[in-house]
């Protein structure tokens, strides 16, 4: 399998892992509409993203931020013991980001948003410890 393809395999399996638990969070009580409805919504994007891959907007990135900065905000509704779907969407980022080409591209609004989710989530982790 090439490495292309494989990309695709692990995106795929980090899609329906994010699906699941967003599903599976939405069912329950632990988790508001919101964060549901804003946690689908990066999903999304960062799936449009790795279908990208190569020749990626400014844009693409620019609305990845705001989605980013959206969910973070929504996470203030979860409690210490729902942290698994914000977890899913960091690691489904970070393999995204990884893999696709931002050359040329800035990226500091990006970095700010997502360091700023990777805080959220330490508290939201430090709490439920």
């Amino acid at each position: 399998m090439n490495l292309s393809k494989f990309k695709k395999v692990v995106i795929g399996i980090v899609s329906a892992a994010v699906s699941v638990s967003c599903a599976a969070y939405a069912a329950g009580e632990a988790m508001g509409e919101t964060v549901y409805q804003r946690a689908v919504m990066v999903d999304k994007k960062l799936d449009d993203i790795g279908a990208k891959q190569r020749g990626l907007s400014q844009s693409d990135i620019d609305e990845l931020s705001v989605l980013i900065d959206d969910f973070t905000a929504s996470l203030g509704e979860l409690g210490s013991e729902s942290v698994q779907l914000p977890l899913d969407i960091s690691w489904k980022i970070d393999f995204v980001i990884f893999h696709a080409d931002f050359r040329g591209l800035d990226m500091s609004g990006f970095n700010s948003s997502y360091a700023e989710l990777n805080k959220t989530l330490a508290l939201l982790l430090s709490a439920a410890a």
